[in-house]
């Protein structure tokens, strides 16, 4: 049987090689996103251990709180230690250029330091200039100022968290990070203590950093450091430090890499349909040869074998190649999400051998799977009736086949709808169910779309009969009269299309609840936001103030503290909510809240407006009381003067600036609503905009015409990014129709023949294998839009209402998408009809 089957992968070389390609695939994008994901963790591991190198030991607390000098000053008096020393740092510093636009993160992280004057605790060494000695002071690594043109002796702005939002400072050197500067694309800069601590508005240190004297071991200065701070202090060593920032920064990478490995499972899922077609395709071709065998003595179990080798084969060789193809495809990988502002940095790309083993087990494995029905199927027929060239399975959907389709929609139904509504904090465990609910519904559909396949294919090939005459009407009626082959070879593009149709139907309900939000719900003519992580210097909103072509500035603060119902009903129920502060003298002015009831004149220090969903949640109600816990851990009373429906941009409650205060120690605004003044035109109003944009270049201010456009615009592009994933999986199942489309002309062969023999022309052939393919693809786009339609409603009907709200439906994106999917068919159909139309009369009538 082993010779039979090395005969047959050697006598079927193209068929075996479009079968192999959706392999090659598959493991190829899976491969690629593991040998990206080695690569980074290769590379944060190595700039892991120049971070903390030098470090004895490290202080931090465990729930994030700064330590103060009180704990450094114990550190330091501690036997052993030759000097602790405090750390400032933050990642809301950005540096300006010489043109004034600003150095802002669009990948790898600013990070800015308090400069260490400790050689052994200094990761860094200075290269040209010094290190900086006070104020008005600050150095950079020496990548960053050459790819970002700093100059040595110049004086630039630099964009810092306070109220004022900018400070000067002259570059007075730049350094090396460890040996080579290692920083993985990340710019880094310092300032001298004092500096660091005024600029980053810190009045303690993030961590503290310790060497030792050499006098005692350090797990014995580390025991004893420990017994000196109260509870709730982390003391580590080198070994830890180095597992924690190596951890950390895993933690990212195990997030980007798992996403691409999604969009890699779904290529492989669409595979394994192909696949099985495929050999299911190729087992009713060869049920003669089968017969031969069964009659000469070959059992089942060795027919099964036999197909179960080629796949073995087929799926090991596919998958080598593969690995090849990932390495390749790793690099355009990195290439496209540089291009959308990833900035990935350099690194290694290695081709590890847990990858590799990765790479070759899921492509077998899958190759294995997919073949093992067909296997079965070939095992199971009768000699007599293969011989007699027909291997007794019907084309058409039986009842066997519905049953378990119904079972397994349900089921996947129920597993995806428990992972959306079943209220599931964990998120590994939802995502788990989520995927398993989709991938069994899949499969339920693709079983049950027989039921739907020949109707949508004569009516998709209704219109395409008339245009063609005789050629439509044979490719209408081809794909109809095999319903299970059409709705097999379309659900690989059903499943693509799903996604896609999917996160469009999201992508239109997002942005046409924005859309909503901006024109019912703010009010103002402009917003000036972040742009980077950070907030709004109250300078910005003073300025727009004592702008005169500007009016009705309102700034907007967000926290999150807890607070509990002190009626009788809402005793005891807690609830941590969102803090947030406006001017109420100005809130009608640049918001439109929906006030059910009460007043925004009524609030003052100890009164606040609140949600009506959160009102609902503590079941308190105008005139209740609640308890507000405070920034110093003590709660005050809270009459609750107005409620307010909408939940765009409020989430829980608001007060004033004053209680604000007490509450959070958030000086700056998260955002800030102006409009223009009484008579002035839109054109002075956006000049007087700009003009403040130009001062402080890491503002964004827009029109809401402006924002609108660029919150759909952002939209867009991440509707195209995942379509250019989910591509790759809709590229599949294009080869699959080719696949499925190549291999039906060998099975009609005599079919064709006598076409040919009747009058049929080359061309008039040609049209009816295209048209076919395009029917085909129709069928699959058409069910991939309705599946599609129906997760994007469940998805948007699950998300809380506050996000996503009404939903909507793009049917003119969708009706191109299926267009455009169809009219690709018609080109995936090109090369079996060329072939088809080779076909020699004689020889194939006499086959």
């Amino acid at each position: 049987m082993w010779n039979i089957t090395r005969r047959n992968l050697g006598a079927n070389k193209i068929r075996l090689a479009l079968t192999a390609l959706a392999i090659v695939l598959g493991v190829g994008f899976i491969t690629s996103a593991n040998v990206l994901s080695d690569g980074l963790r290769a590379s944060f591991g190595s700039l892991a251990a120049e971070i903390v190198q030098g470090t004895d030991l490290a202080v931090s607390r465990d729930d994030d709180v700064p330590l103060t000098q009180t704990e450094l000053d114990t550190i330091n008096n501690v036997e052993g230690v030759r000097i602790a020393i405090g750390e400032y740092n933050t990642d809301n510093v950005y540096p300006t250029r010489a043109d004034g636009s600003a150095v802002l993160p669009e990948g790898p992280p600013v990070i800015a330091n308090s400069w260490t004057l400790d050689d052994q605790l200094n990761p860094t060494t200075i290269e040209t200039g010094r290190a900086p000695e006070g104020p008005g002071e600050w150095v950079v690594d020496m990548g960053s100022a050459e790819r970002e043109g700093f100059v040595v002796g110049e004086t630039y702005d630099i964009i810092v968290p306070t109220t004022e939002g900018l400070t000067s400072a002259e570059l007075v050197g730049t350094f090396r990070f460890g040996e080579n500067n290692q920083t993985n694309g990340a710019t880094l800069l310092a300032f001298e203590t004092n500096t660091a601590k005024e600029l980053f508005d810190a009045d303690n240190f993030g961590s503290v950093s310790i060497a030792t004297d050499g006098s005692r071991s350090i797990p014995e200065v580390q025991e004893d450091i420990e017994a000196s701070l109260a509870d709730g202090y982390l003391v580590q060593d080198n070994g830890d430090l180095n597992a924690e920032t190596t951890a950390e920064f895993n933690s990212f990478i195990s997030v980007f890499a798992w996403v691409l490995r999604s969009f890699a499972i779904v290529a492989l899922f669409v595979s394994i349909f192909i696949i099985a077609n495929t050999f299911n395709i190729v087992m009713s071709q060869r049920v003669r040869e089968l017969g031969l065998l069964r009659a000469v003595g070959a059992t089942p179990k060795q027919v099964r074998r036999a197909v179960m080798g080629e796949a073995l084969v087929v799926g090991l060789v596919a998958s080598v190649i593969g690995l090849g193809v990932g390495v390749a495809l790793a690099y355009g990988v990195e290439a496209f999400l540089n291009a959308i502002g990833a900035d990935l940095p350099d690194f290694d790309k290695p081709l590890t051998l847990p990858t590799a083993a990765i790479g070759i087990g899921v492509g077998v494995v899958v190759t294995a799977l997919s073949a093992w029905v067909p296997s079965r199927k070939a095992g199971r027929i009768p000699p007599v009736t293969a011989i007699s060239g027909h291997d007794g399975l019907d084309t058409q959907v039986g009842k066997r086949s519905i049953v378990l389709g119904a079972v397994l929609a349900v089921a996947g139904a129920a597993f995806t709808g428990v992972s959306l509504f079943g209220g599931i904090d964990s998120t590994a465990l939802l995502l788990g169910l989520l995927g398993a609910g989709a991938a069994i519904l899949f499969v339920g559909i693709t079983l049950l779309s027989p039921l739907v396949a020949a109707p949508i294919s004569r009516t998709l090939g209704a219109p395409i009969a008339k245009v063609y005459n005789r050629p439509g009407v044979l490719a209408k009626e081809n794909a109809a009269r095999n319903p299970k082959r059409t709705a097999t070879t379309a659900a690989a593009l059903m499943i693509g299309l799903s996604l896609v149709s999917m996160a469009f139907v999201v992508g239109q309900t997002l942005k046409s609840d924005l859309n909503e939000l901006l024109e019912s719900t703010v009010q103002a003519d402009y917003a000036a936001f972040p742009g980077v992580d950070g907030l709004v210097p109250t300078a910005v909103a003073d300025d727009m103030d004592a702008a005169p072509e500007l009016d009705h500035v309102v700034g907007v603060k967000y926290w999150s503290t807890e607070v509990v119902g002190s009626t009788p009903l809402a005793e005891g129920v807690e609830s941590d909510v969102e803090v947030a502060t406006v001017d109420f003298d100005r809130i009608d002015e640049a918001f439109d809240l929906n006030l059910l009831e009460g007043s925004y004149a009524d609030i003052d220090d100890d009164s606040l407006a609140i949600r009506q969903a959160s009102a609902e949640e503590m079941g308190v109600g105008l005139g209740d009381t609640v308890a507000m816990t405070l920034d110093d851990g003590s709660t005050a009373d809270m009459t609750v003067a107005a409620i307010f429906k909408d939940a765009s941009i409020f989430w829980g409650v608001l007060v004033t600036d004053a209680r604000w205060n007490t509450v959070a120690e958030q000086e700056n605004y998260d955002w800030v609503a102006v409009s223009a003044a009484d008579g002035v035109s839109q054109a002075d109003a956006d000049a007087a905009i700009a003009a403040i944009g130009d001062k402080y270049p890491q503002i964004v201010s827009q029109s809401s015409t402006e924002y609108r456009e660029e919150i759909t615009s952002q939209v867009d592009n991440l509707l195209y990014i995942l379509s250019g994933f989910l591509g790759l999986a809709i590229l599949i199942a294009f080869i699959g129709i080719v696949n499925t489309m190549a291999l039906s002309i060998f099975e009609r062969t005599r079919e064709l023949g006598l076409l040919r023999a009747v009058g049929m022309t080359r061309s008039q052939m040609h049209r009816m294998v295209r048209w076919e393919a395009a029917i085909v693809s129709g069928v699959g786009a058409l069910l991939g839009a309705a599946v599609g339609i129906i997760f994007g409603a469940l998805v948007v009907v699950a998300t809380p209402e506050e996000i996503l709200n009404n939903l909507s439906i793009p049917w003119v994106s969708l009706a191109v998408l299926v267009a455009v999917a169809s009219l690709a068919g018609l080109v995936a159909g090109f090369m079996p009809a060329r072939r088809a139309g080779k076909l020699d009369v004689l020889q194939a009538i006499a086959d």
